[in-house]
């Protein structure tokens, strides 16, 4: 999904390497980085924690140059100006390559996914990096004296890591400071788990009110390797996450593991479930982006929900939900009514699914006004989004309050536990068959519905 600014960086290198724009030597590239949690880190661990983080990713920028077979590259091409370090890369970066644009597409990936997988040590606490890279620039090589010394407006303000002293030790102890130093132990955790591969995911289907053995399609719903089916997911762990700003390497992985289970069953549809904080397009999705693009049948089958527990930008969601439809995926906007998410978002985000959180049916049977505001909510998902479903169904009883308020479909224990296996294999392939054709026609549905609005 970040393929724009490769392109865009290829036409420059091009222009450059034909004599148009000046240069007689290939273009060096300018990748920018933020630490995009540089903040909380101050905040959780001292100045003294952001030096270390500084140090390193210089070493993880040169292992993975070197992994990257990169040539005439070394740290004085790293330099560093607050919470953003700027790589030099040099115009011919591997022998025989004219242009660096697969580079530029594959270093910032192994850099975010190494910064938030391999923590640093800092006075007995792991800490992850968060990074988010910029947009690459192409810069011109100024060789006026033939030494091919770069010159950019970029030096001046920009000193070389090497000479950032480690500053001061000591750890903040104010709540705030604890809090955050709370979150990072377990988001550590969680991602020592994502590193060893040891999450799997359950699978809890979707069902229809009027026949809870007709299935629209599951999701997949995070547990611990060696957990059983009722175990609960690591919720306080992705909290910490997302609070941290890391959440989104899991929500990568986890997608990657259902695009696994697609490419292994032709005919099922299965969803994942993302954070919100991870609905932008950049280098993250890069490798999601480029699996769909190469596989439209997977892309076709996979539902993406974006949970709303935390405030997100409505212009870069919707970029993102509209990339991955222009794929083929769809898009639900899951526990509607309790988060982040507006009547407004809702509208601008228009997506093909709406999920009522289990709040208002576990409500819904104990006073009539509950049950009018349960038919209300599910009546305003039914007039932005084509399928509508409730959450958290225990019972018949709730199964039948859903249906009466309006939804056609619903998802929660009522359906059974969510198994480990692929517990649609075993279906009675009539209602898998059944189930498909409507969620396509529903799509249909909702492109129409979107072209109206």
């Amino acid at each position: 999904m970040a393929d724009q600014a490769a392109q865009s960086c290829r036409a420059r290198c091009d222009d450059l390497q034909q004599g148009r724009g000046a240069a007689s030597q290939p273009a060096d590239i300018e990748l920018t980085l933020q630490i995009a949690n540089w903040q909380l880190i101050a905040g959780a661990f001292g100045a003294g924690a952001c030096m270390h983080a500084r140090a390193h990713l210089i070493s993880l920028i040169c292992e993975l140059a070197a992994a990257q077979g990169l040539t005439d590259f070394d740290v004085g091409r790293i330099f560093a100006a607050g919470d953003s370090l700027s790589l030099r890369l040099p115009g011919r970066m591997r022998a025989g390559s004219e242009c660096q644009d697969d580079l530029l597409s594959e270093l910032p990936v192994a850099l975010c996914f190494a910064a938030a997988l391999r923590p640093y040590t800092y006075l007995g606490h792991s800490i992850h990096i968060a990074l988010s890279p910029h947009p690459v620039r192409a810069w011109r090589v100024v060789s006026e004296s033939g030494s091919g010394a770069v010159a950019t407006a970029h030096d001046a303000a920009a000193p070389h890591l090497c000479g950032i002293a480690a500053g001061g030790a000591g750890l903040p102890d104010d709540p705030d400071a604890r809090r955050c130093r709370s979150d990072m132990a377990e988001a550590s955790k969680l991602l020592g788990m994502v590193a060893a591969d040891q999450l799997v995911l359950a699978w809890q289907a979707v069902c229809a009110t009027s026949d809870m053995w007709e299935v629209l399609y599951y999701e997949g719903l995070l547990r611990a390797a060696g957990q059983g089916a009722g175990n609960s997911a690591p919720t306080v762990a992705i909290r910490a996450l997302e609070r941290m700003d890391l959440v989104r390497i899991l929500d990568v992985h986890v997608v990657g593991k259902v695009l696994d289970q697609l490419e292994a069953d032709p005919s099922i549809v299965l969803a994942a479930n993302i954070s919100a904080r991870s609905a932008t397009l950049d280098h993250w999705w890069l490798e999601i982006g480029r699996r769909l693009g190469a596989r439209r049948d997977l892309a076709r089958r996979l539902v993406i929900e974006i949970t709303e527990t935390a405030e997100i930008s409505a212009s870069r969601a919707t970029a993102f939900a509209d990339r991955l439809r222009s794929l083929g995926c769809r898009i639900a906007l899951d526990d509607f009514g309790v988060g982040f998410a507006s009547v407004r978002r809702l509208l601008t985000l228009s997506p093909d699914i709406v999920k009522i959180h289990s709040l208002f049916v576990r409500r819904a049977s104990l006073s009539e006004r509950d049950g009018q505001v349960l038919a209300h909510i599910i009546g305003l998902a039914r007039a932005i989004a084509p399928l509508v479903v409730v959450e958290g169904i225990e019972t018949d009883d709730q199964c039948k309050l859903a249906e009466s308020a309006g939804s056609a479909w619903f998802q929660g224990n009522h359906g059974g536990p969510p198994p480990m296996v692929r517990s649609w294999v075993s279906q009675p392939e009539s209602h898998k068959v059944r189930a498909l054709l409507r969620f396509r026609d529903a799509a249909v549905a909702g492109s129409a519905g979107r072209a109206v609005l």
